[in-house]
């Protein structure tokens, strides 16, 4: 299994994923005080089933599939 990241640094993660879904999903993801989206970050069953995590940064998501699948 694949994580795609943002970044390396988790609260860069975390700001960069929050403004994401706040522009495309209008929602931060922090529901009556509970943050998932940084519940999902720090999970540690995460860490134990992915094989590989990618670290985006500034690519589109065209150019992370490309880089995903050794096209680029």
């Amino acid at each position: 299994m694949v994580r795609l990241l943002p970044s390396p640094n988790r609260d860069v993660s975390l700001t960069v994923l929050r403004r994401r879904c706040t522009a495309s999903k209008g929602r931060s993801w922090i529901i009556d005080g509970h943050d998932f989206l940084a519940h999902w970050l720090d999970d540690p069953g995460t860490e134990q089933v992915v094989t590989r995590t990618i670290y985006t940064r500034d690519e589109k998501p065209a150019q992370s599939t490309a880089r995903l699948l050794g096209s680029s």
